[in-house]
């Protein structure tokens, strides 16, 4: 199982779709994988796209919030709530 995990989540991490970084969190919640969270999240925040209704409900919403409040510079240097523990 270990082989196909790895297999998945390179192709993930090589997609360029609008979906590659929602993608990303998803595999990483599967596969228990915090580097991979840290991927999607940042990339979720770098993206310049606007999140679509059934994107921010994957991503739930503590994720969404940081998502939102990293991706406009409000709140300074804050760490992500699932960093801080909450």
């Amino acid at each position: 199982m270990e082989i196909i995990e790895k297999s998945l989540v390179s192709r993930l991490q090589k997609d360029s779709s609008d979906t590659k970084y929602i993608n990303l969190l998803k595999a990483s919640r599967i596969v228990g994988s915090s580097q991979l969270h840290d991927e999607a999240f940042h990339g979720l925040v770098a993206r310049k796209a606007h999140l679509t209704r059934p994107e921010a409900h994957i991503m739930g919403i503590d994720l969404l919030y940081d998502v939102m409040i990293h991706g406009t510079g409000v709140g300074g240097k804050q760490k992500p709530l699932r960093m801080r523990g909450l």
